[in-house]
């Protein structure tokens, strides 16, 4: 799968953000962004995005590729006091979780990859949960959803009430350093081996420095 920017300019709702990104997406629970993007048989792949939240988001998704659509993929969610991952790989079903306090208000960095062997979690640059895992990703709907679970030309199931930012898909694992770049508000576009989606979300220029 080679490297694609994908930026289809969404830019409403959005708000400046001030901290140096620019422009983020709100969503409120009731909408979401579908688009034609699979991992499906992938055996590497890392999903980065930011998020700000003042609100509880229990079983609400802010990314996610699902295998069916009532059926985890890949995807990133919260809990009460978590942020969580699901990853159907091979004949396998894989659970992540980190316990963080998300619903503070400020800017957080979450990226979830997944290389062959390994299940990880980075928050805000660190490292904070791997599991063991193997298998290719089953997302066979071929569809990537922003802001939700599943959408499928009806209202978006589990979406979340936040602001999102720079979201990037690559066909890769990151490394630590690449995760820190990106967290420094990088341009994930200029990494040697790109992201094969980008989604600035509310700004078609670049959100970082």
């Amino acid at each position: 799968m080679g490297a694609e920017y994908i930026n289809p300019q969404w830019r409403l709702p959005n708000y400046k953000t001030g901290n140096n990104q620019d422009y983020s997406m709100s969503f409120d629970g009731s909408e979401a962004i579908e688009v034609p993007l699979t991992v499906d048989g992938l055996s590497s792949v890392t999903v980065s995005v930011w998020f700000k939240t003042s609100t509880s988001q229990n079983n609400k998704y802010f990314l996610s590729f699902p295998r069916t659509a009532t059926n985890n993929g890949f995807d990133i969610n919260f809990t009460t006091s978590e942020i969580r991952s699901f990853l159907s790989s091979g004949s396998s079903f894989n659970t992540l979780s980190s316990t963080f306090t998300y619903a503070d208000g400020n800017w957080h960095h979450v990226v979830v990859s997944y290389d062959g062997t390994s299940h990880k979690m980075y928050i805000d640059k660190v490292l904070t949960a791997s599991n063991s895992a193997s298998g290719t990703i089953n997302n066979t709907t071929g569809m990537f959803i922003i802001g939700a679970f599943n959408v499928s030309g009806s209202s978006p199931v589990a979406g979340i009430n936040a602001q999102l930012n720079q979201v990037s898909i690559f066909d890769y694992a990151l490394s630590q350093d690449q995760v820190d770049y990106l967290y420094d508000l990088n341009n994930p576009m200029a990494l040697s081996s790109p992201p094969i989606a980008y989604y600035p979300l509310g700004n078609s220029a670049h959100m970082g420095p």
